[in-house]
Order: structure tokens, then sequence, then C-alpha cells
């Protein structure tokens, strides 16, 4: 996307210097909901 790696580098450092990094744990809501769907395909 930026031709120069120099200021693609320097935009990447700028954003994560003011980012707020969020860990999340736990089990993924997209893996519960995969699973349920595939329980009642295995019903049905």
């Amino acid at each position: 996307m930026f031709g120069d790696p120099v200021i693609a580098d320097a935009i990447r450092d700028r954003l994560e210097h003011a980012a707020l990094t969020i860990h999340i744990t736990g089990e993924s809501y997209r893996g519960v909901k995969a699973r349920k769907l595939a329980s009642k395909k295995k019903d049905a």
C-alpha cells in the first residue's frame, strides 16, 4: 500500500504506540456456535 517501507514502518509504529491492547481469554464464541450448528445437523 505504501511505496516506501520506511514510511510504512513509521506509520505502523505511531499506530502501535497509541493503540490500546486488549487480551481476551476464554473460548471463542464462533467455535461454540459452530459446534451447536454441527450437532443440530448431526441430529437431523
